[in-house]
């Protein structure tokens, strides 16, 4: 029986996972080293001898194990990618947006089909396991790398598990015309590990939200050595075939290779998940939802975290941009049209500007500009150029189009700013002063008003901001 203590060896067909090509071969189980998981040994090509049961040689090579790695390692690492799965199926199903979580889903689940496969194929020695066990592996690799991809801005993580997929079908079906055997199925799985690889570093070299992550490194690095090993493992198996003893060896570490990779995929995928959950509700918290730029809260931390890593003595430039005649295109056009507007001057505005600028929507048709500058120049022609860019933006709505101006006032300060909202309220006055001078042109706090010329026939004029 399975369980009698004495030493029962049976025929089995041992596993096709070594890389060996052994579909038709026999060997000797010891069950009762089987289920310890004790001296566990690769077993080596002999036809099927039966012994009297209860006889047992200490002769490490007639000690034979139709195994080269532990069955109950296999089973339990299925149970953990099985709870795993059960675990953040609810995440997917309180947001199904979250694709991620979907295909880490699937993922977990598939795995823990192909390990147990893969166990009971090896544990009742009924067969040789079928190819599509190892087409269950290679699903799992292709899901596993979506969902890590698809966090940070894959539109298409389903190709890729499509693709990763085809290929490794197609290798396989190449290598068995060309006379690889048994071997064929696992040389295709690492042929399709090492493209979802060479992918998921392409990703990640072109993905710039992707540098903001903590630690960003170790996720392309962990693709990095799923890629070499799945080149190193094949051609060591290659080596080492008709050495029993050493196929054992490389099977092991083959195994051992692929669950610390599997688990460090794991890990990443939780520390990513975390990060995109923060950078999410970072987002809602600080970004205005309609033109995706900061919001008022947005602004004033971006603001007080800039002046904290800034020099005392640096001259500084507050611009507040306001809307013309915003009211008037809600009224004659609707809010759509509004909305468009905005999103237009934001697009217009974010053209010009530099990068260390700080830019945000301050609220209704009112946006700020928050800029280091070497002086007071530097600062109008930064206005002039968003005042010019927003002149010569224009939209269609209704078969009409919408033309739009802004009016820009601008305060100045160098040094610590203790109390930014006075500011603030600078480059309010100064933007009363440009509307008061006819709209589309820049004030800058305590300085002559420019005014810029319009299509509507006019003298340009001057006229002095009011002062504190």
């Amino acid at each position: 029986m399975l369980f009698d203590d004495r030493y029962d060896f049976r025929k089995v067909s041992v596993i096709n996972w070594t890389g060996i090509p052994c579909r038709n071969w026999r060997f000797q189980i010891d069950y009762n080293q089987f289920w310890s998981g004790a001296d566990m040994a690769f077993p080596h090509c002999s036809d099927y001898h039966s012994q009297p049961q209860g006889k047992f040689s200490n002769s490490r090579n007639e000690r034979s194990l139709a195994l080269a790695y532990n069955v109950t390692a296999v089973v339990a690492w299925a149970a953990d990618c099985f709870l795993l799965s059960i675990l953040i199926f609810p995440l997917w199903l309180r947001d199904r947006s979250r694709t991620f979580v979907l295909l880490w889903f699937v993922a977990l689940m598939t795995k823990a089909l192909a390990l147990g496969a893969m166990a009971y194929f090896a544990g009742y020695g009924l067969q040789a396991p079928p190819v599509w066990v190892a087409g269950l592996f290679m699903l799992t690799e292709g899901l596993m790398a979506a969902g890590l991809i698809s966090v940070y801005g894959e539109s298409r993580p389903w190709q890729l598990v499509l693709i990763s997929f085809a290929i490794w079908l197609a290798a396989t079906l190449l290598l068995s015309i060309a006379g690889f055997g048994a071997l064929a199925a696992v040389a295709g799985y690492y042929v399709g590990s090492i493209a979802v690889a060479v992918y998921a570093l392409y990703f990640f070299y072109r993905s710039a939200d992707f540098g903001r992550v903590r630690a960003f490194r170790a996720v392309p690095l962990l693709f990095a050595v799923e890629a070499v090993a799945s080149v190193i493992v094949p051609v060591v198996m290659i080596l080492v075939v008709g050495n029993a003893r050493m196929t054992a060896h490389v099977t092991s570490v083959a195994l051992v290779i692929s669950f610390l990779v599997f688990s460090g995929k794991i890990f990443l995928g939780v520390w990513l998940s975390v990060d995109k959950f923060e950078h999410d509700l970072r987002r809602l918290a600080f970004n205005d939802p309609l033109t995706d730029v900061l919001n008022r809260r947005g602004v004033f931390r971006s603001i007080e975290h800039a002046l904290s890593h800034t020099g005392k003595e640096r001259l500084f430039a507050y611009l507040t941009i306001d809307l013309d005649h915003f009211k008037s295109i809600n009224d004659v056009f609707g809010h759509t049209a509004g909305d468009r507007a905005l999103i237009n001057l934001t697009k217009s505005v974010a053209e010009v500007l530099r990068g260390a600028d700080i830019f945000g929507r301050m609220g209704g048709e009112e946006f700020a500009v928050f800029a280091t500058v070497p002086d007071e120049e530097t600062a109008r022609q930064i206005a002039e150029r968003i005042r010019r860019k927003v002149e010569e933006t224009s939209f269609i709505e209704d078969d009409t189009e919408i033309r739009m101006t802004a009016s820009i006032g601008v305060a100045l300060r160098r040094g610590r700013i203790n109390n930014l909202e006075s500011m603030l309220a600078q480059s309010d006055r100064a933007l009363y002063e440009a509307k008061a001078a006819g709209r589309n042109c820049v004030a800058i706090y305590g300085t002559p008003v420019e005014i810029a010329p319009r299509q509507v026939a006019g003298e340009p004029s001057t006229k002095v901001a009011l002062q504190a």
